[in-house]
């Protein structure tokens, strides 16, 4: 195959990608071109197609999407195209979604397929857009720099623990439990803009302790890998849970779905509605008493790899067709879209 790959990635995780798929796919004897990083680059990159004889394009960007479709009129009708979208905007009214769909729907026809690194994103591109999708998820890149010693935080290593979750129902429930603990351990959450009922569980929760630190930044990474326990319930924080889960950190979970395909049996699970057995879980993580039945490093390191991803993504190349999974009976589109 000829594989041209196109966008110009701002996201880390798009960037890591990319790389690892050049990688792969020139390891394996396929002829690629990975002059993506530019607009002007990807403008002759696209132009260039008839001579070069591409069969094969990957996009990765919004960007890339939208360029390719203005210049769509030199791909040969057989070139194999692939979009990987790794994030959705949100949108504040039901007008500016309706909009946004009309215009995603018009992008996503030009492409063979759609590919979603997250099972979040791909019910959200079925039931909020009514696009389908294949599901490939991305490998788990090691950091690169060591970690940011608590200390920097005004924490203690192991000696605190983490809240990932965006709903404040949620952050205020555990926080009551945790007070009951009576652990003089800190929690904290990320919270980039704090709200009005925000604030009020700060007054009425001492020990939780905010942090207006973006997910994807080398801080949160680091408080979560240095964390004694790591509670999550949202599915969103899926990057930093793969961090606690590569430091071995103990990690309660929700049972989602979307959270159990990463962290399988290497963490610990309560139903939102059983707040005595999620009680009992946190009293056994600040007394260090939980232990997973599986290794979570080696779950994070062995089974997200680059190698698996990058040859699902290979045999997504090699077929201009393909049959997509028939998503409503794995989960309903009316039971996602009231869940959210």
């Amino acid at each position: 195959m000829k594989i041209l790959f196109i966008g110009n990635p701002q996201q880390q995780q798009e960037k890591n990608r990319m790389n690892a798929l050049i990688a792969q796919t020139s390891q394996n004897g396929h002829i690629v071109s990975d002059q993506y990083n530019g607009f002007i680059k990807n403008i002759l990159a696209i132009l260039s197609i008839p001579f070069t004889k591409t069969n094969t394009i990957h996009v990765h960007t919004f960007q890339g999407a939208m360029l390719l479709n203005f210049l769509q009129f030199m791909v040969p009708n057989q070139t194999t195209m692939t979009w990987t979208l790794s994030s959705l905007p949100t949108f504040s009214s039901h007008f500016q979604t309706k909009l946004f769909q009309v215009y995603l729907q018009f992008l996503t026809k030009l492409f063979d397929r759609i590919v979603a690194p997250t099972r979040t994103l791909q019910y959200q591109l079925l039931a909020i857009y009514g696009i389908k999708s294949l599901y490939i998820p991305d490998g788990y890149t090691k950091p690169i720099l060591n970690d940011i010693q608590p200390r920097q935080y005004s924490l203690r290593n192991n000696q605190f623990g983490v809240i990932l979750s965006n709903s404040i129902d949620t952050i205020s429930s555990i926080a009551k439990l945790y007070k009951a603990v009576k652990s003089k351990k800190k929690l904290v959450v990320f919270c980039e803009s704090p709200s009005k009922e925000f604030k009020k569980l700060l007054k009425d929760y001492p020990f939780v302790t905010p942090f207006a630190l973006p997910m994807t930044s080398r801080g949160a990474q680091s408080i979560v890998r240095t964390a004694g326990f790591v509670i999550i319930d949202d599915p969103s924080f899926s990057p930093l849970l793969l961090q606690a889960m590569d430091a071995n950190r103990v990690v309660i979970a929700t049972t989602s779905p979307y959270i159990e395909e990463i962290l399988g049996t290497a963490g610990f699970y309560y139903h939102i509605d059983d707040t005595a057995h999620l009680s009992d879980l946190m009293q056994k993580s600040v007394k260090n008493a939980l232990i997973p039945k599986y290794s979570p490093s080696l779950r994070a390191t062995h089974h997200f790899t680059w190698e698996k991803t990058g040859l699902e993504y290979e045999h997504v190349y090699m077929r201009k067709t393909i049959k997509y999974v028939p998503f409503d009976s794995i989960i309903s589109k009316k039971a996602f879209q009231t869940a959210h």
